[in-house]
């Protein structure tokens, strides 16, 4: 039960930590993804929302999560994957994985996505 607890915790604390710092029902990511940075703007809150990349005409059409976060409080580590169902035929060669650093006195960790970028091109 209280890894159950912990886990809930750790998801608030980092979806309102990432909403906090966004204006007007929109949130502004900073990622790295192969060696380049973007900003990506999300409106909305769904799992598998589209971000637009700030300054540009492109957008990050995410395809998979995963990630690493330790509690400090506790030491324990938790880990996850998620991936949208079906086949990306034709894209595999065009994704892109992008990486998220969080931390805060509660926890610490990195947040992975794979994306697709359009248009074409990186």
């Amino acid at each position: 039960m209280r890894d159950l607890y912990s886990a809930g915790l750790l998801s608030c604390v980092l979806l309102g930590g990432l909403a906090s710092a966004a204006p007007k029902k929109s949130t502004v990511i900073p990622l790295s993804c192969g060696g380049a940075t973007y900003e990506a703007e999300v409106r909305g809150n769904g799992t598998y929302t589209s971000g637009h990349i700030t300054g540009s005409n492109s957008n990050l059409i995410p395809f998979g999560f995963g990630g690493q976060f330790i509690d400090r409080a506790t030491g324990v580590s938790y880990s996850f994957m998620e991936s949208k169902g079906g086949n990306r035929i034709g894209l595999q060669r065009s994704l892109m994985t992008c990486t998220l650093s969080y931390e805060d006195e509660m926890v610490s960790g990195q947040l992975t996505v794979t994306v697709f970028m359009t248009p074409g091109g990186k």
